[in-house]
């Protein structure tokens, strides 16, 4: 019998799965195809300060320094580069905006993350940058279609890994069994497709559509993640990955014209230099109703979980809130009010019964 049964293999699942190994658990990994997955367009962009507001991202103290010898660990692990440091270029676009930063640039909590100290020629020739903008540091990216290929190779050779085309879930007052695989618990980690999970449905998903272009160009920096209305993060050889869409209603995973054009015209109001398009990919994100992970136990059945929710942040979400989780489980630590799924309780049918 397992310690750990993870549904899923996807960010999150990898995430988990890879936390719980090194804690020494056993662990056992099932998985339905998902051509929706959102881990598959995924950027994989580490961004200290985001938002048109230009703050610090939720947690970041805690997150960024935490997350680099995480991906480094598996890179040692899975003998493949996965993380790449760059600095993350972000131009201002008002003298509004470029004050309202410098007043709060040299905030304390702000100095471990930035570099004001940015030549505004040092972008000229590739975008336009009226009003100089700053670096971030502790930036980059994550390549995660590289990151979980190569960990789900991983758990095959360790035998640790069933792809399957259903669960068939029993519940024991001691342990818990899918399609005949025993497990003290079972951890869901089925990103966008937790909305039809009957033991967990309740909570306030909120899927999002996603899609991403593949462009190539000569004429690009490779060194800096462009953020501008649209990001462009450089994979190497000439190519580049930009986007991206934020769509809540959508027929299906499908990319369209529509979200290309909006893509193209972010990019073109951006760079002064010239580039093709050569793909179109979109995928669906887990996210949730207030952008906090979604992490805990079944109110009810104590032998499940869901670890969930990450949404555009996950590659900074997912290892920090992973070590949490473990910790939670194995020697019963609270969980952040913020990510708790008891923040939703009320939402929970049993709860009025």
């Amino acid at each position: 019998m397992f310690d750990y049964l993870i549904i899923g293999q996807g960010l999150a699942g990898t995430a988990l799965s890879h936390t719980m190994q090194k804690e020494g658990k056993s662990v056992f990994v099932l998985e339905k195809e998902d051509p929706e997955a959102a881990y598959k367009v995924s950027a994989g962009i580490i961004n200290p300060i985001t938002g048109k507001r230009i703050n610090k991202t939720w947690k970041a103290e805690e997150l960024f320094p935490f997350l680099f010898p995480f991906y480094e660990d598996l890179e040692k692990l899975l003998n493949v580069t996965l993380i790449r440091r760059l600095p993350v270029y972000k131009p201002f676009s008002s003298i509004l905006e470029q004050n309202e930063w410098l007043s709060k640039a040299y905030e304390k909590n702000y100095t471990l993350f930035i570099d004001t100290e940015v030549p505004k020629s040092k972008y000229d020739e590739y975008i336009y940058n009226e009003h100089g903008g700053f670096e971030t540091r502790l930036s980059g990216y994550v390549d995660v279609p590289l990151l979980v290929e190569h960990y789900r190779s991983y758990l095959k050779r360790e035998n640790r890994y069933e792809k399957i085309k259903e669960f068939n879930l029993s519940c024991f007052p001691d342990h818990v069994a899918v399609n005949g695989i025993k497990s003290k618990r079972v951890i869901f980690c089925e990103g966008n497709k937790a909305v039809n999970n009957p033991y967990f449905n309740w909570l306030p998903f909120r899927p999002s559509k996603g899609q991403i272009l593949e462009i190539e160009s000569d004429q690009l920096n490779e060194h800096v993640i462009l953020n501008k209305g649209a990001f462009i993060v450089p994979l190497g050889n000439n190519h580049f990955r930009a986007g991206s869409t934020y769509e809540n209603t959508f027929e299906d995973q499908a990319p369209t014209e529509k979200a290309t054009q909006d893509i193209k015209n972010r990019l073109d109001n951006m760079l002064k230099k010239a580039y093709a398009i050569k793909d179109a990919k979109a995928g669906i994100r887990p996210a949730v109703t207030d952008r906090k992970p979604l992490i805990g136990l079944h109110p009810e059945i104590k032998t499940l979980g869901i670890f969930n929710g990450l949404g555009t942040k996950g590659v900074s979400l997912a290892p920090y809130f992973a070590m949490r989780f473990c910790k939670h489980l194995e020697k019963g630590e609270k969980l952040d009010p913020e990510v708790t799924i008891a923040r939703f309780l009320s939402l929970y049918p049993g709860m009025s019964r």
